[in-house]
């Protein structure tokens, strides 16, 4: 990963918009119920980047790292989901969709520490356009939802595409995950400051990634051959 990257990362987790920001205090409130904290929230779990798992120490588990050298041509093509969500570490879906990906010459297998992070996968870039961990579902629907709620989210989703667009050296290519997602994105493209980073958008189902492997699969197959 780049060091661009590497220090957005940074930013991210150190929030400066966390105390206004929705998702946070919501992540914080079912983050108490869950877990039985009383008022005072540790460190390690108040606040989870992408795919990040909390422990008493200060190491993180990670199913995507970006890397650019794995997927070839097929670099420009980056996935997106809505938000990360509050099941175990790593999901049936994030196993498959990784599987998925390495089939596809998208993704390699690595399962290796890589400094305080011990990482699945080196991939295109996978990333999520709100940070803060959520229930599933419970998330904006439009653009102007988003924009209203954490515009600190649409801010640092926007960065992080800028940042892997100038490592690929051209227009990226997103493929949703979901149909949420792909409307948000489909709006963001047509804002200047997107077109000049999007060349296009399309989707697959968010649901697919823990049904059938074969299925899902040759859906994707076909996507990119069709992107190409």
């Amino acid at each position: 990963m780049s060091a661009e990257l590497e220090m957005l990362e940074f930013e991210i987790k150190n929030c400066q918009a966390m105390d206004k920001c929705r998702f946070y205090k919501e992540w914080c409130e079912l983050e108490v119920k869950l877990y039985g904290t009383s008022g005072v929230i540790p460190p390690q779990w108040g606040y989870w980047f992408k795919n990040r798992m909390p422990c008493t120490q200060e190491k993180y588990y990670t199913t995507f790292k970006f890397n650019p050298n794995v997927a070839g041509s097929n670099a420009k093509i980056v996935f997106i989901s809505m938000r990360p969500t509050t099941h175990p570490f790593p999901t049936k879906a994030d196993v498959m969709f990784g599987r998925i990906l390495t089939e596809l010459g998208l993704a390699r297998e690595v399962y290796t520490w890589k400094k305080n992070v011990f990482v699945l996968y080196e991939s295109v870039f996978v990333t999520d356009m709100i940070k803060c961990r959520g229930i599933a579902g419970n998330h904006p629907k439009s653009l102007s939802e988003m924009e209203q709620q954490s515009k600190t989210c649409v801010e640092f989703f926007k960065k992080e595409l800028q940042i892997v667009k100038k490592i690929v050296g051209e227009k990226l290519v997103a493929i949703a995950l979901g149909n949420d997602a792909y409307n948000i994105l489909q709006e963001l493209q047509g804002k200047s400051e997107f077109s000049n980073i999007l060349k296009a958008t399309f989707k697959i189902s968010h649901s697919s990634r823990w049904r059938s492997f074969s299925a899902s699969k040759e859906r994707l197959k076909k996507l990119l051959e069709k992107i190409k």
